[in-house]
């Protein structure tokens, strides 16, 4: 029996919302023998090359350019990469990837592209809601992270297209059962007293998300006063 080959088509390999789910995704598929790839618009971030790199020794097949590509050059990026690893669907992450991804295929056949939606509307632009409400036949499914994604895209594109919601968000459940090992995880691995403070900042890794600013502040604020009791 012959495996599906899959690709997925990102913007740029880095520490983002759909980048982090890719990731993962590539890991699981090669991990079920799956052959696997990551087509990219843009070079890695440098932060992101290491990962790309465990990718590959995993067995990940890369299209990464050098330098990065605009109009004409990622829709050639896109076809050398489809013929040289010969997919049997393309996800294509955000919107961006979706239309360069769709108009590179043109004339290709055997290859099925589905559009992951990663925002709750991306289509907030005139010119991309022109494009797809064209181009939407060219979808083999749309998926969306959210209700509000797909209630979106059959709002302001079609109602005809068929979608999938595979929820990109905190699993609440998950949290109530985690709260039941908070004791043994405060121990086994913070090493904290009964009555010391643990914070714990999630978010993406990125300057413009800008992190450090509330680091500086708890610090700052920690020349001040004892957070012990916080």
């Amino acid at each position: 029996m012959t495996s599906v080959r899959i690709a997925h088509c990102i913007l740029e390999p880095r520490y983002s919302g759909a980048e982090i789910l890719v990731l993962g995704l590539l890991r699981a598929q090669i991990a079920a023998g799956l052959p696997a790839a990551v087509i990219a618009l843009r070079p890695s971030e440098t932060a992101f090359q290491a990962e790309m790199d465990a990718l590959a020794r995993l067995g990940c097949e890369m299209f990464v350019p050098p330098t990065s590509l605009i109009r004409q050059q990622r829709l050639f990026w896109i076809r050398r990469a489809t013929r040289a690893f010969h997919p049997d669907v393309i996800f294509a992450h955000s919107l961006l990837p979706s239309v360069y991804s769709r108009l590179a295929l043109i004339g290709l056949s055997g290859v099925s592209l589905v559009t992951v939606l990663h925002t709750d509307n991306d289509f907030e632009n005139p010119r991309l809601r022109t494009f797809e409400r064209w181009m939407w036949r060219k979808n083999a499914i749309v998926v969306g992270v959210s209700r509000a994604s797909l209630r979106n895209y059959r709002t302001l594109i079609t109602d005809m297209k068929e979608t999938r919601l595979i929820a990109n968000g905190v699993n609440l459940e998950t949290v109530r059962t985690a709260n039941a090992h908070r004791t043994e995880a405060r121990e086994r691995i913070y090493q904290a007293a009964p009555d010391e403070v643990i914070l714990v900042q999630v978010g993406r890794i990125s300057p413009q998300k800008q992190q450090q600013l509330s680091v500086a502040a708890l610090a700052s604020l920690g020349r001040h006063m004892s957070l012990e009791k916080v």
